[in-house]
């Protein structure tokens, strides 16, 4: 390694922030998260940010589930096939819902770790 890739690694690692900070981030991004989970114009932004991000294959399967839905007697419902398949699209939705979420939370919690510099303890 030459001096000057060592001196670009010391100041890589010199500039990382302290444990405490990436631990306070993470505590402040998981509570933002909650609240972002139950927030429903939060949930509005991820969804629409999210809209058309999956394959056309589960959009598909989505619109097939959907139909059938549609034809099925509700008391047919319960261990159908279809509910397994409508709860699998709705578990995939919910996965990309919640990583947006999650990142949005994780923008707002850096945004505030940078404007305090850390956060007061409570």
């Amino acid at each position: 390694m030459t001096a000057l890739t060592q001196r670009d690694a010391q100041v890589a690692y010199d500039r990382q922030s302290p444990p405490e900070d990436d631990y306070r981030l993470a505590e402040r991004a998981d509570e933002l998260l909650a609240q972002y989970m139950d927030d429903p114009a939060m949930v509005a932004e991820a969804d629409e940010y999210i809209q058309g991000s999956q394959h056309c294959s589960h959009y598909d399967a989505m619109e097939s589930a959907l139909a059938d839905l549609h034809t099925k007697d509700p008391a047919d419902l319960l261990g159908s096939d279809l509910l397994r398949t409508l709860y699998r699209l709705a578990a995939v939705q919910h996965a990309a819902r919640k990583a947006r979420l999650s990142d949005m939370a994780h923008d707002q919690a850096e945004r505030e770790l940078r404007e305090c510099g850390a956060w007061e303890d409570a």
